[in-house]
């Protein structure tokens, strides 16, 4: 039988895999590092039975390419139009033009990755059974850092909810996601699948909460939603107990370099900026605990990261986070938007290191278990096959 054939549509850092002259330096070389998509690209690159490539629309590359750099077939088309437009034409531009690279392909089924994105809109536009993962939620996310203001959010979430009902099926990763589609796609085929681990977090030696010093760590976009500046006012409350890691970049870094320093933390707080995969492993092995103050979340994939690597993660109780964070077992949840709350998770993490190991190791065990890149591959390409259940030249929709 022949290969199951799957182009994943995704964003992706195309200058981690491309060379210089394929690049456009006028547009960010640092983006998001796209680790879901690597894991289960990598895991599915290893199946016989699936035949896989991504397909990367994007402006900081300025002519089409092809590598496999990442172990996995990828194919890059440089994005010429304004962004303004994606949301304004509703990603249709952008999925005719992809179209043209993915029809020469000619795949059983399409998966993109993220409504807010726009790539799983893409995806639900071609002719051919297509699914798409819900990453992101437009509705929780704040329209002033999506870059064009109020009218294109609003344009975004109608593409993102039409492209939802036209998908044949969506992948989440928590319950709450799956609740969220089903309000707006009550008919679509709904299967729940965690994010699989890259493999430089299976290999990487576990921390030892209890042996390092009361280093705590964020990483993450530097964005309203983050509540990096929650996390700012809590390390006030710590005093001289603490120090704090900022890894990442955005918008909001100027401001809150400025509020560390009204503050009186900028002395305990750190700003790193845009940092690699290996350096934010560095990090986790030598913290205490992750933070993730949000405010909105879904699925944030830095949780799993930490916790394979034995970290206790301190939270806020939104989104989906508490699907991904046991109270008292691997973690430590606190109400959004309370800062006070937030501190008292801090001190307890601080002054008991022995209890961030037991935690730590409690979260390492599951994130294992749980996020098993060869598992997570197997669920992909059992939904996938239901969807594709004849396959052949004869029966490519392409």
């Amino acid at each position: 039988m022949a290969p199951l054939r799957i182009a994943l549509i995704g964003h992706y850092p195309a200058a981690s895999v491309l060379p210089e002259r394929c690049l456009d330096g006028r547009h960010s070389l640092h983006d998001h590092p796209a680790s879901w998509i690597r894991a289960l690209g990598l895991a599915l690159a290893a199946r016989p039975e699936v035949s896989m490539r991504l397909f990367v629309l994007q402006r900081s590359v300025i002519r089409h390419c092809r590598t496999d750099a990442e172990g996995f077939e990828t194919e890059f088309v440089p994005q010429f139009w304004p962004a303004r437009w994606d949301s304004l034409f509703r990603y249709r531009l952008n999925a005719l033009w992809l179209s043209r690279f993915i029809r020469r392909w000619k795949p059983d089924l399409v998966h993109g990755f993220g409504f807010e994105t726009g790539d799983a809109v893409v995806a639900s536009y071609l002719p051919c059974p297509r699914t798409g993962f819900m990453q992101g939620i437009l509705e929780t996310l704040d329209p002033m850092w999506l870059g064009h203001g109020r009218r294109a959010y609003e344009w975004k979430i109608r593409a993102a909810h039409r492209g939802m009902r036209r998908l044949n099926g969506v992948v989440v990763e928590t319950q709450f996601a799956a609740d969220w589609v089903r309000r707006i796609a009550s008919s679509a085929r709904i299967v729940a699948i965690p994010h699989a681990l890259n493999p430089e977090f299976l290999s990487a030696s576990a921390a030892d909460p209890s042996k390092n010093s009361a280093r705590f760590l964020f990483v993450g976009s530097l964005v309203a939603t983050k509540g990096v500046d929650l996390l700012l006012q809590a390390a006030r409350e710590l005093k001289n107990m603490a120090r704090f890691d900022i890894v990442g970049d955005g918008p909001e870094r100027r401001n809150l370099r400025a509020m560390a320093k009204t503050l009186g933390v900028s002395q305990n707080c750190t700003f790193h900026g845009f940092k690699t995969r290996q350096d934010v492993i560095s990090f986790m092995q030598n913290a205490r605990a992750l933070v993730v103050p949000s405010r909105a979340d879904n699925s944030p994939n830095v949780i799993t990261e930490a916790q394979a690597l034995g970290l206790p993660v301190l939270a806020s109780r939104v989104g989906g986070i508490p699907e991904m964070v046991e109270e008292g077992s691997d973690g430590i949840l606190c109400p959004p938007e309370d800062a006070r709350k937030l501190a008292e998770g801090l001190r307890r993490l601080a002054m008991d290191p022995r209890g961030a190991a037991v935690m730590g190791e409690k979260g390492r065990r599951k994130a294992l278990l749980r996020h098993n890149p060869a598992a997570i591959a197997d669920q992909h390409i059992e939904f996938w096959r239901r969807l594709c259940p004849v396959r052949g030249p004869a029966s490519r929709f392409f």
